[in-house]
């Protein structure tokens, strides 16, 4: 019986082992936000340096309680990113694991400029491209107000792969969607080595239970 709990015990821990997860970098925009510094707003082309980039349309990044946008506070840290009109804001990022994977991030919308009623509700699509295919993991619309908790629709990533996360503005005109803290959370799977290291792991603690039986028989 003990050596089966150990067989058992290692096992457990190979299917529980922590596997290096899959992560975005500067999901709340400060080191874009700082390499300027940036003390009021910027659009892409006067931002610093950063994974988060434009590909195409309106994008930047905005100080926190910045008075020409709204007076709108950070979710977190001192600054957020913004996607006006149809605007791509993006950033790209290699998967360390195999798995099945979701999208966090935090969003709200322009208030106001200088005191007036400015822009609309922005509504924006989340996709997420692999060098081939572009697959849409949600759309959403922002409502002015508190920040809200967003989750993206689940998606199988392959260790290896180089994929560009994508915020695409839908709304014309001034409508500006407003982002902040965006992250990664995946579970992965087993890769198929492991499986096979499994499989026979349980095979051998099946045939070590059998022998022990035979034996006391």
């Amino acid at each position: 019986m003990t050596r089966y709990r150990f067989a058992l015990a290692g096992l457990l821990a190979l299917v529980q082992a922590p596997v290096m997860a899959t992560a975005l970098v500067d999901g709340g925009f400060e080191t874009k936000g700082a390499a300027v510094p940036v003390n009021t707003y910027c659009y892409d082309n006067q931002c610093g340096t950063s994974p988060w980039v434009n590909l195409g349309g309106l994008t930047g990044i905005i100080r926190s309680g910045e008075g020409a946008w709204g007076y709108v506070v950070a979710n977190g840290g001192n600054y957020y990113g913004f996607v006006q009109n149809s605007g791509v804001l993006a950033q790209s990022f290699v998967a360390t694991a195999t798995g099945t994977s979701a999208f966090n991030w935090f969003d709200t919308n322009r208030a106001s400029y200088y005191g007036s009623p400015y822009g609309g509700l922005q509504s924006y699509a989340v996709s997420i491209f692999d060098g081939i295919t572009t697959v849409n993991i949600g759309s959403f619309t922002t409502a002015i107000g508190p920040w809200v908790a967003r989750t993206s629709s689940t998606v199988t990533l392959t260790a290896g792969t180089t994929y560009s996360l994508r915020f695409t503005g839908l709304a014309p005109g001034d409508s500006t969607a407003f982002i902040d803290d965006v992250s990664l959370a995946t579970a992965t799977v087993p890769e198929p080595a492991s499986w096979a290291l499994m499989i026979a792991g349980f095979g051998l603690t099946g045939a070590t239970m059998r022998r022990r039986r035979a034996i006391i028989a």
